[in-house]
């Protein structure tokens, strides 16, 4: 059973809730102990076994999730830049090529080894 839990912090712990279960609302010390933590109590509220339940978290923290989408989307920005980098190094490698310059002279104006050249 797929078992949707929403983790808020407060203090010291993690306060765990499943809408999904009635009663399903216990807490962590640490991330890594959620799983256990919620498969234990949904097994105790049920009678179904631990290994029934596959949690999935959604973190409660308004303030941590503003800074977690602006990295994303600056991750996502940063592979663009790097895929357009690497489009215009190959043009670059391309047009020194067609003016008949060697694969060693290539990697040098590049600052890349031949090597890295030829594998690509």
């Amino acid at each position: 059973m797929k078992l949707e839990v929403t983790a808020s912090r407060d203090g010291r712990l993690w306060f765990l809730e499943s809408k999904q279960i009635e009663g399903l609302t216990t807490q962590a010390r640490t991330v890594s102990e959620i799983p256990e933590m919620v498969r234990d109590l949904a097994s105790l509220l049920t009678g179904r076994p631990e290994t029934d339940f596959d949690i999935h978290i959604t973190f409660d923290a308004p303030e941590v999730t503003e800074h977690l989408r602006a990295a994303a989307e600056l991750a996502a920005k940063a592979d663009e830049l790097k895929a357009a980098s690497a489009r215009e190094r190959h043009e670059a490698a391309m047009v020194l090529k067609r003016q008949g310059v060697t694969v060693r002279d290539i990697g040098a104006v590049l600052g890349v080894s031949h090597q890295q050249l030829v594998s690509h």
